[in-house]
């Protein structure tokens, strides 16, 4: 097994401010906080899954879900998603 760092995260920067960095991950509902430049270590460039490479957020569609990001649009998505009965989910989950 390899070693994982527990304060090792991905989050998306949401915000900017006096050269502190405001990021979030996506099934949070709250911001994490102001970090500095120094404390990111790269960026993400590139997400597959299944094979397939996913788009999500590396366009100019992160400026939508940083603002629904803001007004905790998610939380209503991720609200309606479980209450989907489970096979329906899977359905969905086998298409993308």
């Amino acid at each position: 097994t390899g070693f994982i760092n527990p304060n090792l995260v991905i989050h998306r920067i949401i915000d900017q401010k006096n050269g502190l960095y405001l990021i979030k991950g996506d099934n949070a509902f709250d911001a994490d906080g102001l970090i500095p430049k120094e404390k990111i270590l790269g960026y993400v460039t590139k997400i597959e899954r299944k094979n397939k490479d996913i788009f999500l957020g590396l366009g100019q569609e992160r400026l939508i879900i940083a603002l629904l990001s803001r007004i905790r649009v998610w939380y209503l998505l991720l609200l309606l998603w479980r209450l989907l009965p489970l096979s329906i989910r899977n359905a969905i989950k086998s298409i993308i």
